[in-house]
């Protein structure tokens, strides 16, 4: 939805869940240190890093910089962190913006007032080896219900079944909710053929009302 906005990313280390398609596996495990890119160059500091810091390095380095995107691994394996971090960098001014898997409902009430945008996945049970998360994302939607948020759905061409189900389950939660279907990728190109994707949108159509196709720009820009 906010795609070609510029943002500065912060990336939380851990993660409860192991896609088949994750493109980051580097950031399933916590680190013993942290680098910290910008067009200033590159530094490394030390893990763990306190909310405070990771603040001061936000406005110091990023001065310019109206949007933050908090993402992982997947934040909510440190909910508490990435409330205080959105709560902290709202009052600075910026726009935060949650990147999730959507499995993980935080236990703070204050998660609901700390992003200004959420967005979640809804995994696919064959990208989960089989385990279903339907209860879990159902929950997700709940808890954030009134709080600007879309759904992402990944999948290739074999997991149009699954699409259909996931479809299904938004469209009787919240059939309004902004559902953006994104191909896995293959290198930098969508593992799909277009005429699938085309199908596929048309048939979403019918169980959600907003329904968008979503690529991978910093693969099409070619940025890491």
């Amino acid at each position: 939805m906010h795609a070609g906005r510029p943002v500065v990313v912060v990336r939380f280390a851990g993660c409860n869940l192991s896609c088949s398609y994750c493109d980051t596996p580097e950031a399933r495990k916590p680190c013993d240190t942290a680098d910290v890119l910008g067009h200033s160059g590159a530094t490394t500091i030390e893990n763990p890093i306190d909310i405070d810091e990771v603040i001061s390095i936000v406005t110091g380095r990023f001065p310019d910089s109206r949007n933050v995107l908090l993402t992982g691994g997947e934040p909510f394996v440190q909910s508490e962190a990435a409330v205080r971090l959105g709560l902290g960098l709202r009052l600075k001014g910026f726009g935060i913006h949650l990147e999730t898997n959507g499995t993980l409902t935080p236990e703070s009430k204050l998660a609901r007032i700390a992003f200004d945008f959420v967005s979640m996945d809804i995994k696919l049970p064959s990208s989960q080896g089989g385990r279903r998360l339907w209860q879990e994302h159902a929950s997700f939607i709940a808890f954030f219900k009134g709080v600007q948020m879309a759904a992402k759905i990944v999948f290739d061409s074999k997991q149009l079944a699954e699409v259909k189900q996931a479809l299904e389950l938004i469209g009787q939660i919240n059939p309004h909710l902004p559902v953006f279907l994104q191909p896995v990728y293959h290198g930098d190109s969508p593992a799909m053929d277009s005429e699938v994707l085309v199908e596929i949108t048309r048939q979403a159509q019918a169980m959600v009302t907003d329904v968008r196709v979503s690529l991978q720009m910093h693969k099409i820009l070619g940025l890491r």
